[in-house]
């Protein structure tokens, strides 16, 4: 159930599993029954609760000898750290977990564990790190061959994350495309959505922006197909980011005119004419500062209601900027003073 995505299901049927193991002194039932109750607590987001299950799996898992098994708890365990940003913990784990899996020569969960342990060195800035485990994740998953396409999609899209944050965007953009190839082959619609947006932020990082809105919209079609709201969020966030970066983009030729499909987006109201709205800011300006809030103000929402705390600091980041150049200062204080009670909690 929790593999699904079904984690109160994955509840139930993991205490009635508890019930009958420990009913029936059954050692290894008791294990499964605590490792379905740990990923499904992880899911609700319950750390506290999906760390106990997880450790009471692994010394029952211990007793039992089993390294298999062993390996996957401290993966688990390793998310669990990661999810609340203890890295330092989440990485003892993650190492611990590629140890046992290379020891036993299961190379599968070990490319598993070499992108965790990528994914946890990103997390902390550590570039070169996340680069080189993220590397060994890919050459392991391309040695298992054409059924570990997945694994090898997830590891090509992070290493294409990697290069974004580091600012090299021709490298982001070779690696998402790839990877994005790879997801379409694979019909996998979520990932799919997932990668096109990030194609969106780095043609946005490279002022290419009309690439970026084509990106960020097919993002944001896909994404309300899949009726995925998380990803109908993050669309949205990536076409209002990328209207207001070209908002601030200080090149005249770029915020004097109103082209035809911002028109086209609503960036003005029927019978309202382009340049009358605002003697301060150019009609081009104004019309992509509509657009960007238009994007961006439902976010901020969206994001609060189903609990993305990077997205709700991101939202209200990327507000407090838009009404400060559309001149509503108010507006700007209150989203940057929520940016900074976000970012202070988290």
């Amino acid at each position: 159930y929790y593999q699904i995505g079904q984690a109160d299901s994955g509840i139930k049927y993991g205490q009635n599993a508890l019930e009958i193991a420990i009913q029936f002194g059954n050692k290894n039932g008791l294990a499964r029954a605590n490792m379905v109750l740990g990923a499904s607590n992880l899911s609700k987001s319950d750390h506290p609760k999906a760390l106990q299950f997880f450790i009471t799996a692994l010394q029952l898992y211990k007793e039992m000898g089993n390294k298999i098994q062993i390996a996957k708890v401290y993966m688990n365990i390793g998310n669990v750290y990661a999810a609340e940003s203890n890295y330092p913990k989440a990485l003892e784990n993650a190492i611990k977990a590629l140890n046992t899996s290379e020891e036993l020569g299961d190379k599968y969960t070990a490319a598993m564990d070499c992108g965790n342990i990528g994914g946890i060195y990103c997390a902390i800035n550590d570039y070169p790190k996340a680069m080189e485990y993220l590397f060994k994740a890919l050459t392991k998953y391309n040695e298992l061959g054409s059924g570990y396409k997945m694994g090898q999609t997830m590891v090509l899209s992070n290493i294409g994350y990697v290069y974004q944050l580091q600012n090299d965007c021709p490298k982001a953009l070779e690696y998402d495309f790839k990877a994005l190839k790879m997801s379409e082959e694979l019909g996998n619609k979520d990932n799919s959505a997932n990668i096109t947006g990030n194609i969106a932020l780095v043609y946005t990082l490279q002022k290419n922006y009309t690439e970026a809105i084509e990106y960020a919209q097919k993002s944001l079609q896909m994404s309300k197909e899949l009726g995925s709201k998380k990803l109908v969020a993050w669309g949205m966030y990536e076409i209002g980011n990328a209207y207001l970066s070209l908002c601030e983009d200080t090149s005249a030729d770029k915020n004097n005119s109103v082209t035809t499909a911002e028109m086209a987006a609503g960036a003005y109201h029927p019978g309202e004419r382009p340049g009358t709205v605002s003697a301060s800011i150019p009609a081009g300006k104004t019309a992509r500062l509509r657009l960007a809030l238009k994007y961006l103000q439902p976010v901020a929402d969206m994001a609060t209601k189903i609990q993305i705390p990077d997205l709700m600091q991101l939202s209200y980041e990327r507000l407090a900027v838009a009404y400060r150049l559309s001149g509503n200062y108010k507006k700007s204080l209150e989203a940057s003073d929520s940016y900074h009670a976000i970012k202070d909690s988290v």
